[in-house]
């Protein structure tokens, strides 16, 4: 969701606006792991050229508060953790939003974990084989207060469950649009809806397999003794075995059946209520057919 807000936010830009920048939003974890959960977009406006001054750099630090207090609203866990902005180089006036972010003002709170704000560059160039995301963080120099660098950290990417959900939508939505395309240009499509969906129906149960059998040889070779057993891969092997209510095929069995029949009842019933609505529709028109006819008789 964070991506895609800062890619949406790039292409609403105003106007003559080289790029756009805004709040990160997000909590520590597990020690030293900076969780970034959400985002938004703050309206700023900077010179261009080269030598950009503080005069020239302009943000509207009222909306950046007003967004943060409703973002709070809703979580209260997540809270300032930095900033983020477009491009593929960090320009001059990215120095000036990092060190705003890094007073009270933006609302960001220091603590041992997280000294300084995080700097979250997102590349916009799509003629790149992949999207680039970097992540930053500020030092100054001893010596001389007013040098300051960024350092690039390491970072992961990672999806929710209902993030995944959402992209394989849009994944299916964007082939039903080039299905449309190729109509339209009297083409035939070489796959139908049904077929796209067994397809990725298929790729996600292959892709299943195929990790289950990884973890399998995994688990199979540190019992055997010929790897040395990661403790973080056995402590999210166990973590995902837990997190289902299930421990046995039978349960499993009698999931899926109890899943199935939910879902034929559904079916049934829905089909049952078209074939009423049907029926009184039905019903209606021929009432006011036999009414006609009698104020047609009538003298």
């Amino acid at each position: 969701v964070v991506i895609l807000t800062i890619l949406d936010s790039y292409v609403r830009r105003p106007e003559g606006a080289s790029r756009s920048i805004g709040t990160l939003l997000g909590y520590v974890s597990d020690g030293n792991n900076l969780d970034i959960i959400d985002c938004y977009t703050v309206i700023h406006n900077e010179a261009a050229g080269e030598g950009v001054s503080v005069m020239d750099v302009k943000m509207d630090q009222d909306y950046h508060r007003a967004m943060c207090k409703l973002k709070q609203t809703k979580s209260k866990k997540e809270g300032v953790v930095g900033w983020w902005s477009t491009g593929t180089a960090i320009p001059d006036s990215s120095v000036i939003y990092h060190t705003w972010y890094w007073g009270k003002d933006s609302n960001f709170v220091a603590t041992q974990s997280l000294p300084s704000p995080v700097h979250l560059l997102v590349s916009t160039d799509v003629t790149a084989p992949e999207l680039a995301i970097k992540t930053f963080v500020m030092q100054r120099s001893e010596p001389i207060a007013d040098l300051v660098s960024f350092h690039e950290i390491p970072r992961e990417i990672r999806a929710f469950a209902p993030e995944r959900a959402g992209l394989a939508m849009l994944q299916r939505a964007q082939r039903e649009t080039d299905a449309e395309v190729a109509k339209e240009m009297g083409e035939t499509a070489s796959k139908s809806e049904g077929e796209h969906s067994m397809e990725g129906f298929q790729g996600a149960v292959s892709n299943l397999v195929s990790l289950l059998k990884t973890a399998q040889a995994y688990v199979r070779d540190v019992r055997a003794g010929k790897r040395t057993g990661d403790p973080e891969v056995g402590r999210a092997l166990t973590k995902a075995l837990c997190s289902e209510c299930f421990n046995n095929v039978e349960e499993f069995e009698g999931l899926c059946g109890n899943g199935m029949h939910d879902t034929l009842m559904v079916v049934y019933l829905s089909h049952l209520t078209q074939a009423q609505i049907a029926l009184a529709e039905k019903i209606t028109e021929q009432v006011k057919i036999t009414q006609d006819k009698d104020k047609d008789a009538s003298p």
